[in-house]
């Protein structure tokens, strides 16, 4: 059986042939250049006297964008590539979300005043196009693969047993964290004073059981793909107590991202992921768990259940036909209800976001000119223990007290509202901060990939610990730029003094990558 190697999978283009930008074949990247052209022509116009028009046009746009990508240029066939993480997160945050906006199925959130103003939402659609095309102009560009060339290798020499022993002691240190913030603030005294001095540390001792689950992951599918299984019962369990302590948490994510990193080790290291399979099974568990997870967290966060009573309630209701047994101040449905699926895409509210500071900037409150951003450096690794009064790395209360709740909106909601990176952008800079900031982000991801999976063979084990904190990154993009790479940069540092320790030496070689093709 031939052995798995991402490298020998890419789609490579013939030596022979002349390529624009390292990457892409220039009949087919003038084809790419037009559609992209086109965007920027109605960014600039902004065909402001028809917002429906502009709607219309701007996501026929993006389908021709990604089919460009997809059926022409074709770099790779990896489900975890990046771009296609971000094309689809786009397609669930902006498009099918400004569709259900458009023919007004869901009034959850602000489309009650979207409907009688289409200018708003065809903005909306224009800026999310115009980001994406800069994004993938950026992506196919050589610049990403030459910087990763110019870096050094990493090695890996792992000690597979050491390797096991270690993921299940790591497991259980970082496990009473993870445990920690289950509960809401206010169940237990000693928890608010941790919560409040060393929230922090204790949520990335929390996320690192993630990390401790891919690497027992890597020891058991090292062993499976040699035809021996070993490790499979204390591997199943820690994914079982996973998953059920991320349901606990009241929230999707720490489910998707224990489901992200057993999808991602097994996909590298022993059989790759077939695209139809993920997406056929990441949509039916977000049909699954949404009104599920949603119901619980009003039992817990609103009416102030014990955890173990909320899950007996939502046994009980699922019992009883799916009837709503509790009230709760979101009034969110019934588990299984038949407006669930409606009330699922207003998880996905990026577009709701942008619009929202469409409306509010510059009219009501001028841009901010990256002071959202400029502290990033600085708040990432400042302990508020030491700084009390340090600005909060999310922007979600921010958003929703001068944006969301503001002179543009007036809606009625509370919580923590996502800003998503698209309104960060267009908050502190304007439309051309969305092109700029996205045509940055494009050239990143790539060098990300470029590095960590193109440049390296199947078995560096080092590079998958890396890559899985990035990815994290690549779909968050409906949280602010500080408080998705801020943690992506503490988590680097981390995952660097733990790759050092199984390594038994350092992590990176003295010799550079060299040229990389794909």
């Amino acid at each position: 059986m031939k052995r798995f190697n991402l490298t020998e999978r890419a789609l490579r283009i013939n030596a022979g042939r002349k390529t624009v930008l390292g990457s892409v074949q220039p009949a087919r990247f003038l084809l790419f250049c037009s559609v992209m052209a086109a965007c920027l022509v109605l960014m600039i116009s902004q065909a402001s006297k028809d917002g429906e028009w502009t709607f219309w046009v701007s996501n026929f746009i993006f389908l021709g964008l990604l089919l460009n990508y997809l059926f022409f240029i074709r770099l790779r066939n990896d489900i975890f590539e990046p771009v296609i993480l971000v094309a689809g997160m786009f397609l669930l945050v902006f498009i099918a979300r400004g569709m259900f906006l458009y023919f007004d199925l869901d009034p959850v959130h602000i489309n009650s005043w979207v409907s009688s103003n289409l200018s708003l939402l065809g903005r909306m659609s224009l800026y999310t196009v115009a980001g994406f095309a800069m994004f993938l102009l950026a992506y196919c560009s050589g610049l990403g693969p030459f910087l990763a060339g110019r870096l050094p290798r990493m090695k890996t020499t792992w000690n597979m047993d050491m390797l096991g022993t270690s993921a299940i002691r790591a497991y259980c240190f970082c496990l009473p964290a993870k445990l920690l913030i289950i509960f809401p603030q206010g169940t237990y005294a000693f928890q608010d004073v941790l919560m409040r001095y060393l929230g922090n540390i204790i949520g990335l001792i929390a996320s690192l059981t993630d990390v401790a689950l891919l690497l027992y992951g890597v020891y058991y599918y090292h062993y499976r793909k040699q035809g021996v299984v070993r490790g499979a019962t204390p591997f199943y369990i820690m994914l079982i107590v996973q998953l059920i302590a991320g349901f606990l948490t009241g929230y999707r994510e720490p489910m998707f991202i224990t489901l992200l990193a057993l999808l991602l080790v097994r996909h590298y290291t022993w059989r790759p992921l077939k695209a139809r399979i993920a997406i056929i099974g990441f949509l039916g568990l977000i049909l699954i768990v949404t009104p599920i997870s949603r119901s619980y967290r009003n039992l817990v966060w609103v009416e102030r259940k014990n955890p173990t009573d909320a899950v007996g309630s939502l046994l009980q209701e699922s019992l009883s036909s799916g009837k709503k047994q509790h009230a709760s101040d979101n009034n969110s449905p019934a588990i299984f209800d038949s407006k669930a699926l409606l009330n699922i895409s207003g998880r996905f509210h990026g577009a709701d976001s942008l619009i929202a500071c469409m409306a509010t900037v510059p009219d009501y409150m001028r841009y901010q000119n990256g002071e959202t951003l400029y502290l990033l450096p600085i708040t990432v690794f400042a302990p508020r223990a030491f700084w009390p009064e340090k600005p909060k790395i999310g922007l979600g209360t921010f958003f929703r007290e001068n944006i969301w709740k503001g002179p543009g909106n007036e809606s009625k909601s509370g919580g923590q509202i996502a800003i998503t990176q698209m309104g960060e952008l267009y908050i502190n800079f304007g439309p051309w901060g969305i092109l700029i900031g996205m045509l940055i982000l494009g050239v990143f991801h790539r060098f990300i990939y470029a590095y960590l999976i193109v440049g390296h063979k199947h078995n560096n084990y080092n590079v998958l610990v890396f890559y899985f904190a990035a990815v994290l990154c690549f779909l968050a993009i409906e949280r602010n730029f500080a408080f998705s790479y801020g943690y992506l940069i503490k988590l680097f540092v981390v995952l660097y003094f733990l790759c050092r320790y199984f390594n038994r030496g350092p992590v990176f070689s003295k010799s550079r990558q060299g040229a990389l093709r794909e």
